[in-house]
């Protein structure tokens, strides 16, 4: 009796789209490490931020391989604007990356910048909806240029920006071991001397310069850190049943089913990607 009360249950579909038991969970793949300079970057918008002389955006680029960052005060968010500054601040000087992450931003998927990375022969990646993991680069970084400028207790974060961006590409990081600029230049910024107490710099300049040498010899570009427990959960079901529920991750009104569906599944793409039909 308990086993067809519990099959009757799993069969009811309003149960199925209202009843939340767990979530299939896949852990992220990790993305490939680029093997030069600028062949994969990630581009995001930051705002709208306090208006400092019509400014009140940003838009900000990484590089995968070097990590190194770039922020772009904007006074609009629209595609021709993105688009423009990509292009002249990024493009003009690093030449054309061959693949560009971006999340579903209504600037990168508008018809513009799509004839933009089509033009110069760039493949983009898109961040699946309400899962920004894949462009987790970048949005780690914003924490930190963010806290950066908070820091500096200054209003117009305009002219806080550059010094913030010197220190950042100038900080050693403990997952590439070294910094952004060695791994672009190949040696590091000079930093102006007020940051330091000029009484504790050493006299002999060769104290920087061997340790600096013996460290640019081992620079190798490494894989970001993987911040995210190793724990996989996928129903049994899910490869070869003919429906399937979509999990709704948006802001629901209250008493709103979190699945839709059952839709049916046209094609399995790969383990982890479906194509369904949604009406």
């Amino acid at each position: 009796m308990n086993k067809d009360i519990t099959a009757w249950a799993k069969a009811c579909l309003q149960c199925q789209r209202s009843k939340i038991t767990r979530h299939n969970h896949f852990v992220p793949e990790k993305i490939r490490v680029p093997d030069a300079l600028f062949e994969h970057v990630h581009l995001d918008l930051i705002g709208p931020l306090p208006p400092v002389s019509g400014l009140k955006y940003c838009l900000t680029l990484i590089d995968r391989f070097s990590r190194w960052p770039k922020a772009v005060p904007l006074q609009d968010i629209s595609a021709d604007t993105v688009a423009k500054h990509f292009f002249t601040i990024w493009v003009s000087r690093f030449g054309a990356s061959k693949l560009i992450t971006t999340d579903r931003g209504a600037q990168f998927v508008a018809t513009l910048f799509n004839a933009l990375t089509n033009l110069i022969g760039t493949k983009r990646n898109r961040t699946t909806a309400y899962h920004p993991e894949s462009n987790g680069l970048i949005e780690r970084w914003h924490r930190t240029l963010k806290a950066a400028i908070m820091c500096h207790s200054n209003p117009n974060w305009v002219d806080t920006l550059p010094v913030v961006l010197l220190g950042l590409r100038s900080s050693f990081k403990e997952d590439i071991q070294a910094s952004t600029a060695e791994l672009l230049y190949g040696k590091t910024l000079r930093i102006p001397r007020e940051f330091f107490d000029h009484k504790e710099m050493p006299s002999d300049p060769c104290y920087f310069v061997e340790p600096f040498r013996k460290m640019m010899q081992q620079i190798r570009p490494g894989p970001t850190a993987q911040h995210i427990r190793n724990k996989t959960f996928v129903y049994k079901d899910l490869y070869t049943c003919t429906h399937v529920f979509l999990r709704d991750d948006s802001v629901r009104r209250p008493l709103e089913h979190p699945y839709s569906g059952p839709h049916r599944v046209i094609k399995r793409i790969s383990d982890r990607v479906f194509s369904i039909d949604v009406k």
